[in-house]
């Protein structure tokens, strides 16, 4: 088990941040070389927990293939509101993808389909 947390449990992103570690602000936030959860925002990511658009950008890329190659599983928040996160869950990446037809399948859902550099695939554990 990731965590002893109840699914819907609302928390801040700083009561993540403190109970799992990593920044408050990225939405795989990284300690001691090892993703700490996943924050994502359903606005952003419609199909998430399961699927995750990964942006452009050094770090999130970074992170999503960091989680795929740890094997990690980490407990997983969509976010309702202003930086307030429900707990939906404990997941495992099984994929993570740059290719250019994954992406262009998966993109077309973001609100900036043109930002998204990768595709995540999460597995529900518990």
């Amino acid at each position: 088990m990731c965590t002893n947390l109840s699914p819907g449990t609302i928390l801040s992103a700083q009561e993540i941040a403190d109970l799992f570690g990593g920044n408050p602000v990225p939405f795989l936030p990284t300690s001691g070389g090892r993703v700490t959860c996943g924050r994502f925002d359903p606005d952003l990511n419609p199909q998430a927990p399961t699927v995750v658009l990964v942006g452009r950008g050094t770090q999130r890329q970074r992170n999503a293939r960091l989680l795929t190659d740890v094997g990690n599983t980490i407990p997983v928040f969509l976010r309702q509101g202003n930086m307030q996160f429900r707990f939906v869950g404990c997941f495992k990446a099984t994929r993570y993808s740059e290719d250019s037809v994954t992406v262009k399948n998966n993109a077309h859902l973001a609100p900036n389909p043109t930002d998204i550099a990768g595709v995540l695939y999460l597995k529900r554990i518990s």
